[in-house]
């Protein structure tokens, strides 16, 4: 976790709260957040990034990949859990990464890659969190393309809908 790191809490009816900020546990794989869960609500799932949340119904939570991206690992680990007993969860990344690097020099400046088919790279994505774990699902406002622009060399990740052949390739 990263001391920036937000996650946001769904509850029972339907509502999220304000983001919750990691508080403990920065560059290790458990930390602890804090956030006031207001009375009489109940905590359910969780989603992080806290700002990929798009909505709930039932046991159905909504995530955005969005056609257009940072390129940072942070941004494009979308991950959602259920809450456990004790408030505690374990997340699922709900997303696949393209990773590539830029070497120095490149005059590269913008990225887009696209499914040659037309399958969907970014969308709302349906996770179904009925089961054990949650599970990715159907893609509803889909992208075949997935952008991002840059001004430097380093590594990058493009988050992209999980669980979709792509026959025909990507370009």
């Amino acid at each position: 976790w990263n001391k920036e790191d937000k996650i946001l809490v769904l509850y029972t009816d339907g509502t999220a709260s304000d983001p919750f900020a990691l508080t403990e546990g920065e560059g290790t794989t458990a930390g602890k957040f804090q956030g006031l869960v207001p009375e009489g609500k109940t905590a359910s799932y969780a989603i992080y990034p806290h700002d990929v949340y798009s909505s709930v119904s039932e046991s159905t939570v909504n995530v955005t990949i969005a056609s257009e991206q940072p390129g940072t690992f942070a941004a494009g680990n979308i991950a959602v859990a259920k809450v456990e007993e004790e408030n505690n969860m374990s997340f699922r990344n709900v997303n696949s990464f393209l990773v590539f690097q830029l070497k120095e020099g490149s005059q590269v400046t913008k990225v887009e890659v696209s499914s040659v088919d037309g399958s969907p790279l970014a969308g709302i994505v349906a996770v179904d969190c009925s089961g054990e774990t949650p599970t990715a699902g159907e893609v509803s406002e889909a992208s075949p393309s997935v952008s991002m622009t840059t001004d430097r060399e380093g590594i990058y990740y493009m988050s992209i809908v999980s669980g979709v052949t792509h026959a025909q390739g990507l370009k």
